[in-house]
């Protein structure tokens, strides 16, 4: 799996990943490597002008979700 690898490899925490909550085609790619998101997490991105970019969504998945400790 993508997660388990990164994690191994990298030894983080956690991971995350950010789009706008138009591309769906990114997150559908975040699903399905197994991140999920919490439409709460949802936040407006400064650096971005108004517009249909601007609203993010944020997927990110912790270690002891996908490691060797995983239920």
């Amino acid at each position: 799996m993508v997660l388990t690898d990164g994690f191994a490899t990298v030894r983080m925490a956690e991971m995350v990943a950010v789009t706008a909550t138009t591309n769906l085609r990114s997150q559908a790619v975040m699903r399905r490597i197994g991140m999920t998101f919490d439409p709460a997490e949802n936040f407006n991105d400064s650096d971005v002008k108004e517009g249909p970019l601007r609203r993010q969504v944020l997927y990110r998945e912790r270690w002891c979700t996908v490691g060797p400790d995983a239920r």
